[in-house]
């Protein structure tokens, strides 16, 4: 798949080269991956802008923007590498606020990279590592929302660790995402407030989750785990238990996801907890599926989802993110 105009930066900085995976639970091309998901429309979404007078026009094109940020796993002076990613898709519009979605990377991988089309490396002649698609299927969830990626600490990229830093202390996420939408009003037209807040990390990303999901000080609507819970389940459930009929109705007003498979090393743990959540979640909030069958729109209508996966690692998070998205509580554009 070629990488669209759009993604020539993170390409540039990633070392794009082509990939030919096709992550769908059960079509044999990306264009049976596509022709799968369904239609949502325009209420597919819970919320709305709420300020339409206050709108700034749509964008007309998208942009990826590195971000030096004091409020990062380590501070970045304006000379340092990136610290975060930012991606404003096109028609994003802004209103006195605007919805945020901030993803946490695994294992062996870069912000750069897991925003692209096309595998890449993240270092100069280090290993090509799998991209994730994550712009694209921003741009195909029709989700009117900027997503935020922080990278993990400088000796944790691209290797055997999801190191945070300081975002993992008390108000890491806050500071992380207040600082960022400053970074960004120029881009943006001014400074928004954030509205919606989604959490998603993959793989060795979970112990951010937890952090943030405890002391983070943001205050997060819903929280999805793409093959990535390895422990911290109780932080998790901590998380979920503050306010159980918030999980309530086909528009929750939040959702939490856990999408696992049988290969990530995820299943066990994954499995347990959905156990426990059935225990103490409301009747008809939960939605617990141990098959690898393949989701259709009304699937996804649960505050509490468990989905097993038949996609290796990486393929969770190219299939499963815009589906997740376009089933959420973000506006539509």
């Amino acid at each position: 798949m070629r990488a669209p105009p759009w993604l020539a930066f993170a390409c540039v900085l990633g070392g794009c080269t082509p990939s030919g995976d096709v992550p769908d639970e059960g079509a044999t091309g990306a264009d049976a991956a596509r022709s799968s998901v369904v239609d949502l429309g325009e209420d597919a979404s819970s919320s709305d802008a709420g300020d339409t007078d206050l709108l700034l026009p749509p964008r007309t094109s998208a942009a990826t923007i590195p971000l030096h940020l004091q409020h990062g796993a380590a501070p970045a002076g304006p000379t340092d590498a990136l610290n975060a990613l930012a991606y404003l898709p096109l028609g994003l519009r802004v209103g006195t606020s605007v919805d945020v979605i901030v993803h946490v990377h695994g294992f062996y991988n870069c912000v750069e990279n897991v925003l692209a089309d096309v595998n890449g490396a993240c270092s100069a002649g280090g290993a090509v590592r799998s991209a994730h698609h994550l712009a694209s299927q921003l741009e195909s969830s029709g989700r009117n929302a900027l997503l935020l990626l922080p990278e993990v600490l400088p000796s944790a990229r691209d290797g055997a660790s999801a190191d945070v830093g300081a975002l993992a202390n008390v108000g890491g996420l806050q500071l992380f995402v207040d600082e960022a939408l400053s970074a960004l009003a120029v881009e943006l037209g001014r400074k928004p407030a954030l509205g919606r807040l989604i959490v998603q990390i993959h793989s060795g990303g979970y112990r951010a989750a937890a952090a943030f999901a405890t002391r983070g000080g943001g205050d997060i609507a819903e929280l999805y785990l793409l093959d990535g819970l390895y422990g911290l389940a109780d932080q998790l459930e901590v998380w979920m238990k503050k306010d159980l009929a918030s999980f309530s109705g086909t528009s929750p007003v939040r959702r939490y996801a856990n999408v696992y498979t049988a290969v990530g090393g995820t299943l066990t743990e994954s499995q347990a907890q959905a156990t426990r959540v059935a225990a103490f979640a409301l009747s008809g909030t939960i939605h617990d599926d141990r098959t690898t069958s393949t989701w259709v729109e009304a699937d996804f209508r649960y505050g509490l989802l468990f989905k097993r996966s038949a996609l290796d690692h990486d393929g969770v998070v190219r299939y499963y993110a815009e589906r997740l998205w376009a089933t959420s509580g973000l506006g539509a554009k």
